[in-house]
Parts: C-alpha cells; structure tokens; sequence
C-alpha cells in the first residue's frame, strides 16, 4: 500500500483503515498496486465521509497513470465488485472513471 503525498492519514477512522487494508489485498491478489489518491485532503462533494476520515480515493489507470501495474477500467470494476463482497454492506466501494471510492457508511452504522 502507498500513500500519495498529499494524502495525509490524520483523522482516519479505523473503519476506513479497515477497508484500505482489505481494498490493498484484492488489488494485491490481481497483480495491482494501490495506492491512495485522497483521503481527507482535496475537494470533496459537501457531506462527503472523506472530511469524517471515513473515506478514501485509489488510484486504477487513465492518461496520467499508464503503467501496467493499475488496473484498466475493466479490472477496476472487478476489483470493485471484490471489494464490495469483502467488505459487506457497511461499505460503499464505487468506480468514479478516474478513481475508486471507497467508504464506511458511518451515518446508517454508528
């Protein structure tokens, strides 16, 4: 797992360290790397989780990233629909086109 510089982990919630380390072992089982592109840094839609620490942002390929080891918008799907079996109903994990966003529901489970 790697941090983008930018993506400081202060204010992450456990919940979200959780779901990082589960997202980096499915991208580690398909021969990815993940990297976390956002946590609570950055511009995020009002009322996003990621300014609770409950959310995050990883890296799969486009224009700017086209080494092989990302994966492609194919296999970005894919990895979502893994990580949403592991990590179960307390999680949403979706494809934005240029990133994954994952997060723990903390409003509906706390």
């Amino acid at each position: 797992m790697r941090l983008k510089d930018s993506a400081i982990p202060k204010g992450l919630k456990p919940q979200a360290l959780l779901a990082m380390i589960i997202m980096d072992e499915v991208y580690k089982e398909d021969g990815y790397r993940f990297v976390v592109t956002s946590l609570n840094d950055s511009k995020h839609r009002d009322n996003s989780y990621h300014y609770d620490g409950y959310a995050f942002d990883c890296r799969v390929k486009s224009k700017y990233w086209q080494q092989s080891h990302y994966p492609d918008e194919d296999n970005a799907r894919l990895l979502v629909s893994l990580a949403k079996e592991r990590l179960g109903p307390c999680y949403d994990v979706i494809y934005e086109g240029n990133h994954i966003h994952c997060e723990y529901n903390a409003r509906d489970y706390e």
